[in-house]
């Protein structure tokens, strides 16, 4: 049994579940639209394919600060180019998705399969790939998290099935977390998707660098 492991699932059950609470409308409409259910199948695509194919690749990444710190220095790069992408108003408004295509779709969740790599932002590279795509704010932020839902569905399931057994003396500490991360998800959510419509996602590239380059020098110094 590894607790570590078991706490990992129980920190993105959180995030999940503040996820689901957010976007419950949304999630309602895509339930409701074949279009848009099919928007999110084709946007898991790859995420899923990758994921798969090189999980070996990728679990050995996450074991180098290096990596970790080149990810947060090309996350921050990639964020601050949208600073330059004009904003575009909702094409049908109350029509979930309007203006993403299948193709729209597919490039979102290769960035998103991408994204698997240490210091690579999930959220930040697919509503950044998504605005370069021409995609309206709103849109771009509620597909990339609607679009996260199968992918933690995913860690989790496959998390699970590497945990032999639940440890009951545990279940406070596992609760405690549960509800944390839950707390700092809806938190993050709300405040992440006003700083998008505003048009503010670029500065979140600042950070991203200041990380990646504190992570470089750490990896260096060691």
């Amino acid at each position: 049994m590894e607790p570590e492991l078991l706490f990992d699932v129980i920190l993105h059950s959180g995030t999940l579940l503040a996820t689901l609470i957010i976007f419950r409308k949304e999630i309602l409409k895509t339930l409701k639209s074949p279009r848009a259910c099919l928007l999110i199948i084709v946007g898991s695509l790859p995420a899923a394919i990758i994921g798969f194919t090189l999980l070996e690749v990728v679990e050995k990444s996450f074991n180098s600060m290096k990596v970790a710190g080149v990810g947060f220095l090309i996350t921050g790069t990639w964020l601050w180019f949208t600073r330059y992408v004009p904003p575009k108003s909702i094409l049908l408004e109350g029509f979930l998705f309007s203006d993403i295509t299948f193709k729209k779709a597919f490039l979102i969740g290769l960035a998103q399969g991408i994204a698997l790599l240490p210091g690579i932002s999930r959220s930040g590279t697919t509503i950044a790939t998504a605005l370069f795509l021409r995609t309206g704010r709103r849109d771009a932020a509620t597909f990339s998290f609607l679009l996260s839902i199968p992918a933690i569905c995913g860690a989790i399931g496959l998390k699970l099935t590497q945990l032999p057994s639940w440890p009951a003396n545990e279940i406070p500490l596992f609760a405690t977390g549960f509800i944390l991360s839950c707390l700092c998800g809806l938190g993050a959510l709300a405040f992440l998707i006003k700083f998008i419509l505003r048009g503010n996602f670029y500065k979140f590239s600042y950070y991203c660098w200041l990380v990646g380059i504190a992570a470089l020098v750490i990896a260096y110094l060691l």
